[in-house]
This record gives C-alpha cells, structure tokens and sequence, in this order.
C-alpha cells in the first residue's frame, strides 16, 4: 500500500481516514492509504499539485518507512541478544468498510496491533518531546527521595527529571502547567477546555499479549515497596511516603474503574488507600467487602501522560480508557495481570488486592490547600507482584503542586463549560491557580443580555459543587492573566448589584474554612459590562503600526493606510 500523509491535502479536503497509528500521525492527523491502481486518482483529487511534487513526497515517506523498518530490525536483533526475542512486534490488517470521499470509493483500514510496539505514545515518548522543545530540566546529581527531590520539584518551573533519586530515574511535574497540557492534546492552552468538552469517551481498547512493563517481574517474596523512589514530600507525611500518581485500576463482576487515589505505604507490601465515598472505587470496593471477597487491583505508574490525565476525569462508569484513547486519537493498548486486572503500559505496575476488612491510619498527607488533611482509618492493598521496566522511569507529584492542583481542576473545567453552554454563549473557562485550581473559577462569555452573567455563575455552581466563588468576564478580558480579571472586578463589578451571596450551601471537604457539616458560603461575581451603557467600558487600544526601514541609530514609522509592511507588533 502507498503511504501518502500530505497535510496540506488532509487540510484542503478535510480528510479525516484512519490508518495505521505512529508517532508522525500522532502530530499530524489520520493517514490515508491510497493503492497504487488508483494512484491515478490523486491526479484527480488534486489538480493543482504537480505529479512531481506528489512523487516526491511520497518517495520522502517511504524512505522515512524503510529507516523504521531498519530500526525495528536492530531492536528485534537486540532482543534476540537478550534473550526477549519472544516479544514480537506485529500488525495486522482489519477491514473497516468503504468510505466516500469526493464521490469516490475507497476502502479504509484500522490497524490493530497484536503485540506491544515499543515506546509509541509513552511517557518516554512525551519526555523526548519535552526535552527536543527544552521544556524538561534534567537533574544528573544524586538526590535523595525524601524531602530533597519535592524540594527541587517545588523551586523548578516546569517538567523536572531527576537521573538517580537513590538510585531510580524520577519525574515530576510533568503536567505541571497549561502548556504542557496543551502539548499532550496537541492544541494551545487557550483550546484546551473547547477540545475537551467536545469529546465523547468512544476510543478504541485493545487487549495485547504481551507489555514492555514486564520486562521484568518481582514476585511477592520479593516485593519491597521501600527500594522504590516513593518520596516523603512534607515533614509531616505519614508512613513511609506517598505514591501520589498511582492510577488505581479495580474490576470487580463486570465493572472496571481507574481512577488516581493517594497511597501511603504501611511497609514493604502495604499502602492504606484514601478511598473518598461516593468515587467509583470507593463503591467497587464496599461491594466486594459486602460479599466478603478481595478487591483485586493494578497501581500502574508511569503510563502514557494521556491515560493518567484520563484517569482524573469524571466520565462514565468503565470509560477511562476509553476516553484515554478518545483523546489520543488512537487505541489504547491493555495487557492483562496475573490477577486478571487489565492495565496499559507503563514504568511500574503493583499487582494486588484490597482487604475487605483490614483498615490503618492513613495520614497526614498534604491536599491541594496546602494545608495537612486530616487522618482517617483507609483500606489496606496488599502488593502481591511487581512489573516494571529495565531502568524505569517514576512518575511523582509534588502534593499541592501545580500538576496536582491541574490535574485535579481542568477534569472540572469542561463540565463547567458544557453547564454555562446551556443559559449563555461561553466563550471559556479556568479553575485558577490562586484558587487551588479547585474552589475559584473565571467564566467568560459573550454578553447577550443582563441576565446571562447571573445564570453563569448558578449553572457554574451546580456544574462543580465543590466551588467557592465564581466570576464571569466578558470576551475582552485575558482569563488566564489574573491582572485582567482583577481589572475587570474593579471597573465593572458594583457590590450591591454585582455580587450574589449564597450561604449555607454544600461546598468542598477541602475547605479549611468550611462548617463541619460539609456546608459553606458562595460568591459569585458578575463582572461584565452593563450592556446600556457598553461604550463607557470601551479599553483604550493603539492602531496597529508597520516596521520601515532602519536608516541608523532611528526606525521610521507609518499608520497602516500609508504603507502596508511586516506587522512589527
């Protein structure tokens, strides 16, 4: 089959064909896949190329296939060396129907893999990435985990990855801002909450075979959580540390959840669970300990960015990775554990069961306030078996760090959207960083009638109970520039007119200043423009000016109708 990937025909035609998944087509979109009886036909579709042009775009791609072809050949050699030759590499071809396109008819295939293919679509991937566009800091000298690598974590912008935090390669903030997020859907930051609110957890899981996470195994009497690079991030953490970014998957009859929990490890094979009611495997797991039976469970660490971001977000009950792959825009691979509990790829995955009955102090541990929580009695897992990687690389997040307080928040934000689509025209949505990403959001819309930036802010309220205060800006203001909004509150906003007051209403457990009861008061603040009088709140703008040239030490310049250059601003 001739492999043509051309994105400015994919964008002139608005092809959208599935084809066989990599990681060029990761960044630029579907590939179609055109044999060659109807080469001809491309002639057809697009006139305006030149044959020449097309061949030599087409040569370019399968010199690009054969240098893969040559890669995975010495990979399979090395393999062999190793004595891993038994992991195969292997597509298979799956019929999915015709498909019109321009009135033609064309066969279309999905390609599905039978056998894992190595670090496509993987942390590892997205950590060459980051490291390619000099967004990832790399530490090379010895850290301990215990307090010293938070400490780093918490005084370095954006993705950290330390070489030997005792001995283990450790990363941190990986989704720790906006951008990075963005870098993980493939659109601007600003995009973000529109790209997901218009997704439907609808992916494609396939079962594989075989996993590079289980390049190597620990059997239990092996098991030792303490040789882990399982960090103490406070100096009041309980137990021996926290896994802080351990998707915790559960199936129990039927019913599969993931889902992150913050885990405390008891010893070398315990971590007490904080399982929060009524979260999914909270209900899994009240439901095996009714039945006297054992929860069975995989903490996997490390995962593709986009599995672990899945697992944050509120989607139906067994769509987490389906929603993963949704977002990917390709299948998210599972391969099954020992205890029959199906998990992506991964550094690391601990393999075991949650006791119906034994419970411990789980605590205190550090939330998104940055206050300590309080200590409760939590389930126990007990970790039967270890997977991991050669040389694996752990995921840790800083507690009450900015990828803790987004991962948290943005799962909100399109919820949030959709609620506030309802009364008004949204035009977007943050959970600030002032406000833990968690208790403040800024809404801003276009402003059609007075009554719009009220019905906002309640269907905001109602879309996230867990929020403290609301204001809603009008499409001029920067919603991500805290400045702007603060400018908008000030010109815009009149106490006794702008401001709704609602008390004794259900808020956030994470509330410091929330009443015993759960219950607390909201805020929500109309800070739009009063339409009558729209032209008073006018901001002052300069008229956009072109660069001439340099003559010297002085730059000439011209208004736009005199001379129409290069926009220097």
């Amino acid at each position: 089959m001739y492999d043509i990937c051309i994105k400015q025909i994919q964008n002139k035609y608005e092809i959208n064909m599935k084809g066989r998944y990599c990681r060029e087509n990761k960044r630029t979109g579907w590939s179609g896949y055109i044999s060659p009886s109807r080469f001809y036909d491309i002639r057809v579709w697009f006139p305006n190329l030149r044959n020449d042009h097309i061949y030599r775009l087409w040569r370019k791609r399968q010199q690009e296939r054969q240098k893969r072809k040559t890669k995975r050949q010495q990979e399979r050699q090395k393999r062999k060396k190793e004595g891993t030759a038994g992991i195969r590499e292997k597509n298979i071809r799956k019929w999915s129907g015709n498909r019109e396109i321009d009135g033609l008819r064309r066969i279309i295939y999905i390609w599905q893999v039978t056998d894992y293919v190595s670090d496509i679509m993987s942390l590892r991937t997205f950590l060459k990435d980051l490291e390619k566009n000099g967004r990832l800091t790399v530490i090379d000298r010895p850290v301990s985990k215990n307090y010293e690598a938070p400490i780093i974590c918490s005084k370095t912008k954006g993705p950290v990855l330390f070489t030997n935090v005792d001995g283990s390669r450790v990363v941190m903030n990986l989704l720790g801002s906006r951008e990075e997020l963005g870098a993980m859907l493939g659109v601007p930051k600003s995009e973000i909450i529109a790209k997901l609110s218009g997704l439907s957890p609808e992916g494609e899981v396939v079962v594989v075979k075989d996993s590079p996470t289980k390049e190597i195994i620990i059997e239990k009497e092996d098991v030792d959580l303490t040789k882990l690079p399982i960090m103490k991030h406070f100096e009041k953490d309980g137990g021996l540390g926290y896994i802080t970014a351990g998707v915790v998957v559960s199936e129990f009859e039927g019913e599969m959840n993931a889902s992150i929990h913050r885990l405390m490890v008891v010893d070398k094979n315990r971590l007490a669970a904080r399982l929060v009611p009524p979260r999914h495997t909270y209900v899994l797991h009240k439901k095996a300990s009714e039945k006297g039976q054992k929860l069975p469970v995989a903490i996997v660490i490390g995962a593709d960015p986009v599995v672990t971001y899945a697992s944050t977000t509120r989607v139906p009950a067994n769509k987490e990775f389906e929603y993963a792959a949704a977002l990917r825009g390709a299948p998210v691979e599972v391969f099954e554990c020992a205890n029959g509990v199906k998990v992506p790829h991964a550094e690391y995955v601990l393999e075991g069961y949650i006791d119906p009955e034994e419970r411990v102090s789980e605590g205190p541990f550090v939330d998104i306030t940055g206050t300590y929580d309080h200590i409760r009695p939590e389930p126990v897992i007990h970790i039967e078996r270890i997977y991991c990687r050669k040389d694996p690389i752990y995921h840790g997040i800083l507690p009450a760090g900015p990828e803790h307080l987004l991962m948290m928040g943005v799962p909100y934000e399109p919820r949030i959207y959709k609620a506030v689509s309802e009364v008004t025209t949204v035009r977007n949505v943050i959970l600030t960083e002032g406000g833990c990403c968690y208790l403040h959001a800024v809404v801003q819309i276009t402003k059609q009638t007075e009554g719009d930036a009220k019905n906002a802010i309640m269907a905001a309220f109602a879309a996230h109970t867990s929020l403290k205060h609301v204001v809603v800006v009008d499409d001029d203001i920067d919603i991500f520039d805290p400045a702007d909004i603060e400018f908008a509150v000030a010109t815009r906003v009149k106490g006794d007119m702008d401001v709704m007051i609602i008390p004794n209403v259900r808020g956030s457990s994470l509330d410091p200043r929330g009443a015993p009861d759960g219950t607390t008061t909201k805020i929500g603040i109309d800070a739009t423009k009063v339409l009558a009088i729209k032209e008073d709140f006018e901001r002052a703008k300069f008229p956009p000016i072109w660069k001439t040239e340099w003559s010297g030490r002085d730059a000439g310049w011209t208004l736009p109708e005199k001379r129409q250059e290069e926009k220097y601003f």
